[in-house]
């Protein structure tokens, strides 16, 4: 119901508040604008923020975990593969990955055939 002109600036003057108020330090508050306009530009190229703000987040702690096992094996990354689970969790990944891929070849492909079994596009082409 508030207009966005009034919440857009209220919440920008909270954040530049909230961020001195916390630190007492200017270039905290130039992170934070730095940060804001990365996040912009990511919007803007229409790359999606969720999976950026997650690969900050959980980076290091993925990081940590990983030397952790690599440290348990002496280094051989074969525990990364060595049980069932990890084995299905991989497979689950790759699938993850490759299917919106496969989706849309597969969509592309029904369409140039719906387009070929057209009656109409024959006539069309006279």
């Amino acid at each position: 119901m508030i207009p966005t002109y009034v919440l857009l600036p209220s919440i920008t003057l909270l954040c530049f508040v909230g961020i001195y108020g916390i630190s007492h330090s200017t270039f905290d508050i130039f992170m934070m604008v730095g940060v804001g306009l990365v996040g912009y530009l990511l919007r803007k190229v229409g790359i999606p923020l969720v999976p950026v703000i997650l690969a900050v987040l959980l980076g290091p702690e993925m990081e940590v975990n990983l030397r952790r096992a690599l440290s348990l094996s002496d280094g051989d990354f074969g525990i990364l593969f060595g049980s069932s689970l990890a084995i299905v969790l991989w497979v689950l990944i790759v699938l993850v990955l490759a299917l919106p891929f496969m989706w849309g070849l597969w969509r592309q492909g029904t369409r140039e055939g719906e387009g070929a079994a057209d009656p109409g596009a024959m006539r069309k082409g006279w």
